[in-house]
C-alpha cells in the first residue's frame, strides 16, 4: 500500500509540474516588468545591459567569419541578485546563439522583485 501511495505521489507531482515557459510568454512578462520600473531603475537596467550585452556581442562578433544581418531577441529571467538564470531566444543565427550563451550567468542590475524578466533586442543591417 505504501508503494502505491508513493507511485501516486510521484504521478501527481509530475502532473502538477509546470510545462516549460515559451518565448512569447516570457517576452510578455519582460514587457510588463520593464514597464513597472522607475526612471532610475530603467537607467540602471539599460546601463548594465549596455555594458554586459555590448561585451557579449563584441566577443561573439569576433568569432564570425562574415557580418550578420537580421535580428534576434533574448528574454532573460533575473534572480534577486541580478544574475541571469534563464533565457529564451528568438532567432537562430550563430551570433544569437553565442550571445545567449555569453549572457547566461552574467549579472545585470538588482531588480525590484524576483523573478524579473527583461528583453535584449538586436537588429543588424
Amino acid at each position: 500500500m505504501k508503494f502505491i501511495n508513493l507511485l501516486m505521489g510521484v504521478f501527481f507531482c509530475g502532473a502538477l509540474h509546470a510545462s516549460p515557459m515559451e518565448y512569447m510568454t516570457a517576452k510578455g512578462l519582460a514587457d510588463r516588468h520593464e514597464k513597472m520600473l522607475s526612471n532610475a531603475q530603467i537607467q540602471a537596467l539599460t546601463s548594465t545591459q549596455g555594458v554586459v550585452g555590448g561585451k557579449a556581442i563584441a566577443e561573439c562578433s569576433v568569432t564570425m567569419s562574415s557580418p550578420e544581418s537580421g535580428q534576434f531577441s533574448l528574454v532573460m529571467q533575473i534572480d534577486n541578485n541580478g544574475t541571469i538564470v534563464r533565457t529564451w531566444l528568438s532567432g537562430d543565427s550563430d551570433v544569437a546563439k553565442c550571445f545567449e550563451k555569453k549572457m547566461t550567468g552574467q549579472k545585470l542590475f538588482v531588480p525590484p522583485f524576483s523573478p524579473f524578466y527583461t528583453v535584449f533586442e538586436m537588429h543588424f543591417r
